[in-house]
């Protein structure tokens, strides 16, 4: 009984295994087969040569002849049993004319854009041709704002570039090249320091002549280009010393390899002693002084009005030294209020001649 009973038991196992593996089998089928519907749907949506779906909303727009294409291939399996038809009939199954008509419209504005860009083009030529005949004028100095610091590349022709120490002033004949004139000459101020608005720098005036003719006759000439720029400022320490002097000093001479004349509008013999050797570095040719040299002259007792009004014998006329050392208001007082001078002539001749001489320098 005990064997009948297992030998029922093993086989009621076997069957319920059995039917489980179909079921198994049956729903792992079911499973593969819905995962392959799945991705099939997905690549079909991201083929790119998949078949676009439209809505009402965003048609895709189709040619006539696209259209007519898909007619055709759709009635393609019941013109089969059809008979042919006769010739004239399948004239009239043309696209009627009236579908030529968007091509029409869409071709005309093709056409305009075409021909817009030759007048254009010759337009642009005549410009162009203008340009070159006549190149716009560069200005002789470059004034970047009110606090970049303004720079002057000057070029003038006619024996070149004037510079009227005396005045502050740089005068620029016209150039060969422009013809020899300037209808529209134009000035500048500017000042030759980097701080653009610091007080105590004199400023320097470079004025364009209309015509080389109005260039005047040049005492002293210098072969080598000259750079203008100012001392003093904030300098007397290593700081301003390099940063407001030195420094753009260097990047304005050094592209002229030594051959430049520098020119200085107020020399400080102490700043130009304590940096000689460089300044020796960027100019092979000695400093000049453009700034203004005093002359000092004393007026002789017979040039003095105070003789008249004082007498010979007043301290003012036999011993100034002596009012000098009374303070500031004595000698306000009698040689600046009370004082007038009758030059004489041959004394100051020597005098005259000298300055003359310094101004040629």
């Amino acid at each position: 009984m005990g064997d009948d009973h297992g030998a029922k038991l093993v086989k009621s196992l076997r069957g319920a295994a059995q039917k489980y593996v179909g079921v198994g089998f049956f729903l792992g089928f079911f499973l593969v087969l819905l995962t392959y519907f799945t991705l099939s749907e997905q690549f079909a949506i991201a083929a790119p040569n998949a078949i676009r779906r439209t809505s009402a909303a965003h048609p895709t727009p189709t040619t006539p002849a696209v259209a007519e294409k898909t007619v055709q291939q759709q009635q393609l399996p019941v013109k089969k049993e059809e008979a042919p038809l006769p010739e004239h009939e399948q004239v009239q199954e043309k696209p009627p004319p009236v579908d030529e008509e968007p091509h029409r419209e869409t071709e005309e504005p093709n056409s305009e854009t075409e021909e817009d860009p030759k007048p254009i083009d010759e337009a642009s030529k005549i410009v162009t041709t203008a340009e070159e005949s006549a190149p716009a004028k560069k200005p002789a100095c470059d004034i970047q704002g009110p606090w970049a610091s303004d720079v002057c590349d000057l070029a003038g022709g006619s024996g070149g570039v004037r510079i009227h120490g005396s005045t502050h002033t740089v005068l620029v004949p016209p150039t060969i090249e422009s013809g020899g004139s300037n209808p529209n000459p134009q000035e500048w101020r500017v000042l030759p320091y980097s701080r653009k608005h610091m007080s105590g720098i004199k400023e320097i005036t470079v004025r364009e002549l209309p015509t080389a003719a109005d260039a005047p006759r040049c005492a002293v000439t210098s072969q080598v280009p000259a750079l203008v720029f100012a001392m003093g400022g904030l300098t007397g320490n290593y700081w301003h010393d390099f940063s407001d002097v030195m420094i753009p000093l260097y990047l304005q001479a050094s592209r002229f390899d030594g051959e430049v004349q520098l020119v200085v509008t107020n020399i400080q013999p102490w700043y130009a002693g304590k940096y000689r050797h460089i300044i020796a570095r960027l100019s092979r040719y000695d400093v000049v002084d453009m700034g203004l040299k005093y002359m000092a002259y004393s007026c002789g007792m017979e040039e003095s009005t105070l003789v008249d009004t004082l007498g010979r014998d007043h301290p003012a006329v036999k011993d100034p030294e002596s009012i000098h050392r009374s303070g500031w208001s004595k000698v306000a007082e009698y040689y600046l209020g009370k004082q007038d001078v009758k030059l004489d002539l041959q004394r100051f001749e020597p005098v005259l001649l000298k300055a003359m001489a310094m101004l040629r320098e």
